[in-house]
Order: C-alpha cells, then sequence, then structure tokens
C-alpha cells in the first residue's frame, strides 16, 4: 500500500504538478501572487527573487521572506523556500533557496540575483543564476546552471512586466536532448485606485500550451490586505488574506485545482529598517 501511494504521488507530480517538464522549472514561492491568480510577474517582495527579479530593484530595506506550501493533499508534494533581499547600488541583490519534494524524488535551487532600477519609479530589470538539482531515487541526480530575466515598466496606471526562465536552455542530462523548463511569461496590470489593482498574465513554455492568468489585488487598510484570482486549463481558483504588522507580515494563499483539489501556500516576511511596502504592485 505504501508502494502505491508512492508511485500515485510521483505520477502526480510528473503529470500535473510539473508538467511538461524534465523537472528543474520555475516555483512560485509569494503567497499573494498565488492568492491573485498567480500572477507572480507584479509583487515585490523579498520572494522576488524567485518569482520576478526586476521587482527587486523596488525594495529599499533589508529583508527576509519565508514560504511553504503543500499540493493536493498528497504525501512527498510539499515546498519550502527562503529569501533574503539587501539594498545595493541602484537597486537589491537577493539570495534564494527551495526545496521541492521528498527522499524519493525532489528539485533544490540556490538563486542569486540583482534587481536594477533603470529609471527610478519607472523602470526596473533584474538578473537571476540559478543552481539547480533533480534527484530521483535510484536514479541519481542531475545539476546544471541556469539563467533568469526579468523586466518591469511603469505607464500612469500601467505597469508591463515580462520573465524569461532558462535563458540558454540549460541541458538537463548530457547522454539526452532533455533540458530544464525554459518559459516565457509577459503580464500587464492595471492600478485602478490606492487599493484595487488587477493583474493578468500570460506564461509560455517553451514545450506546451500557453497559460492565461489573471487576479485582483484589494488593500482596504495598511493592515489587511485580500486577493482572488483564477486561470489555467483545466481552470483553477485562488483566493488569500494578507495581515501586515509594521515590519512583520504574513499571508495565506488557497488555489483550488478544478480536478486535483486544494493547495494551501504561506509566506511571511521580516522588514530591517523603515515599515516596507511589500506585495504591492509596481
Amino acid at each position: 500500500m505504501h508502494i502505491r501511494s508512492r508511485l500515485v504521488s510521483l505520477a502526480v507530480t510528473a503529470l500535473f504538478v510539473r508538467p511538461i517538464m524534465a523537472g528543474g522549472g520555475p516555483f512560485l514561492t509569494d503567497a499573494l501572487s498565488i492568492a491573485a491568480g498567480k500572477t507572480y510577474l507584479f509583487t515585490s517582495s523579498a520572494l522576488s527573487v524567485s518569482d520576478n527579479p526586476a521587482n527587486l530593484a523596488n525594495l529599499t530595506d533589508p529583508s527576509l521572506g519565508f514560504s511553504i506550501s503543500q499540493f493536493y493533499l498528497v504525501k512527498g508534494l510539499q515546498q519550502g523556500a527562503f529569501a533574503f533581499a539587501y539594498p545595493a547600488y541602484k537597486g537589491s541583490a537577493g539570495l534564494s533557496l527551495l526545496y521541492f519534494g521528498d527522499a524519493l524524488y525532489n528539485e533544490r535551487q540556490v538563486g542569486l540575483a540583482y534587481g536594477y532600477q533603470i529609471d527610478p519609479e519607472v523602470a526596473s530589470m533584474g538578473v537571476r543564476l540559478v543552481y539547480q538539482q533533480v534527484s530521483l531515487r535510484e536514479y541519481g541526480t542531475v545539476s546544471g546552471l541556469t539563467a533568469d530575466i526579468g523586466i518591469s515598466a511603469k505607464l500612469k496606471k500601467f505597469t508591463f512586466a515580462g520573465h524569461i526562465f532558462n535563458v540558454f536552455q540549460t541541458r538537463l542530462a548530457q547522454y539526452a536532448d532533455e533540458r530544464f523548463m525554459s518559459q516565457v511569461a509577459f503580464g500587464v496590470a492595471y492600478k485602478s485606485s490606492e487599493y484595487l489593482t488587477f493583474a493578468t498574465q500570460i506564461d509560455k513554455p517553451l514545450v506546451g500550451k500557453p497559460t492565461f492568468r489573471a487576479g485582483i489585488r484589494f488593500t482596504p487598510t495598511e493592515k489587511w490586505l485580500f486577493a482572488v484570482g483564477g486561470g489555467g486549463s483545466p481552470f483553477y481558483g485562488t483566493l488569500g488574506i494578507g495581515l501586515n504588522l509594521s515590519n512583520f507580515k504574513a499571508v495565506l494563499g488557497i488555489a483550488q485545482h478544478l480536478y486535483l483539489g486544494t493547495q494551501a501556500h504561506l509566506s511571511v516576511f521580516w522588514t530591517f529598517g523603515k515599515k516596507q511596502e511589500q506585495g504591492k504592485e509596481e
């Protein structure tokens, strides 16, 4: 019975959780992005190191971010991520650590990133180098170095953002033409007021169909924030709530897949220095 459950876990991982890839793809780590329809291109936090390094440029204070995720209530489908961001010359530098899976199958990432303000309050770009490992027990471990590029630009109430994962299509294995997943994402956000932002984006892997995502973020007070969204094919819906207490912030995001069930994501942040507007749309 135990062997059967582990095989089911691996099958779900291969077919749905890490779709159309031979491992080593982009992971979403910020619960606010996930709660807002998985529109990760528009969130500024320490976890931007993994989601869109261009948004690191908007951080003005040192900050830590940590997230945990559980996928579909299946043992072995869990994820943990840690990130640290520190202001540097005309932007911020960041470090990210991520682990997905368990002893049977797992993926690990270590990333170094820098977000640079091309034009303060208008445009920014970021780059990230990622050392990745994919391990399957009984078969061993493969590893490689990949690179990401992110951009963000504001035009009045609109923000345009893009991200390319694994720019150089790094090989996953030397004995076959298998590569870490490459993906392009582009999106637009509209900030209708100080409290309400609408965001949409499209993700297109090199192999596979594009995925459309949309989300709404609502911050009625400085203390509370809410998000809702959805997308995908098959469809998924998302929602979330966040609490902001001066230099500490926590966000809980829930995603419900049409067939597979529930994902739960929790992110917490600590900012050192003056109060940081983490999670805002750029």
